[in-house]
Order: structure tokens, then sequence, then C-alpha cells
């Protein structure tokens, strides 16, 4: 059986990748431990939650394009699938995705969707309009399960 097994402790999973030979064919043992680590979740760990990489305090200079990034930290035993990472304002307007149809400075989110427990809060550019507190919201099944916040000034 050929496999390559990568760790990513970013989002605190393994990740087993086999490229041959189909999930019948797999060692008894394995396939237990698949069936025992894919159970379903109904309530989030009380260990989850988003953590802001850039701490609880940036500044950014005027002009300038720059990013916070927040991840989710969730035990190995949960399914990412079940988590979200979601940005808000300091008012607790959600932050918008990415649109191309948006012009001039402005604030979006990139990630955060089914499957993807992180997201960036970007500026671009940075105005003095954009300081404020802003929170990354750590979602379980549609419900904010933990909250980080973080202050960003003008340098």
């Amino acid at each position: 059986m050929k496999s390559r097994i990568a760790s990513t402790t970013a989002l605190m999973v393994t990740l087993v990748v086999c490229l041959t030979p189909p999930a019948a064919s797999l060692p008894t043992r394995l396939k237990m431990t698949t069936t025992t680590t894919m159970r379903e979740e109904t309530t989030p760990s009380t260990k989850a939650e988003g953590v802001i990489m850039n701490g609880t305090m940036v500044r950014i200079g005027f002009s300038e394009e720059a990013w916070v990034y927040c991840r989710a930290q969730v035990p190995t035993d949960h399914h990412l699938h079940h988590y979200q990472v979601k940005w808000v304002t300091a008012t607790g307007k959600m932050v918008s995705p990415w649109s191309r149809h948006n012009a001039g400075p402005q604030v979006y989110t990139l990630g955060g969707g089914p499957h993807i427990p992180h997201s960036y809060l970007v500026f671009d550019p940075f105005v003095p309009s954009h300081a404020s507190h802003y929170s990354c919201i750590l979602v379980f099944n549609g419900t904010p399960v933990h909250q980080s916040t973080i202050r960003v000034d003008q340098s």
C-alpha cells in the first residue's frame, strides 16, 4: 500500500492520503481506527477556539495592504467540517468575503467557508476609517462557540 502521511499542526489534524489500493483492502486495524474517529459530533469541543495569530493589537500604515489571520484550534478527535471562522466588526456587522465588484479601499475576508476553519481579514489598502476592533468568531454547526478580538490601529 502506498500512502503519504502529512501532519498539519496549524489545524491540529493528521491528513492521510491513500493513493492505492481502495479502502476495501485496507488492514482491519486501520479500518477500525477510521470508523472510531469518524463519529459525528453534536456538541462543540470545550477546547475549540478561534485564535488570532497576530495577537490582540496590530498597527498598519496608511495605504498599506495588510491582513490579520485567525484559525480554528480544534482537538484532533473533532471533525473540522463542523467548524467555520467568521469576522465581525465592532458593531457586530459580518465582514463580507472578497468581491471583484467592490471598488476603493475595502476590508474583506478570504477563507472561512465550510471545511476551511481559518480566515484572513484583509485591508486593501488600509485607511484611517478601517481602524477599529474586529472579532474572529469560531462557529460550530452555525452556532458561535468562541470569540477572539483584535484592535487594528493606524501606525
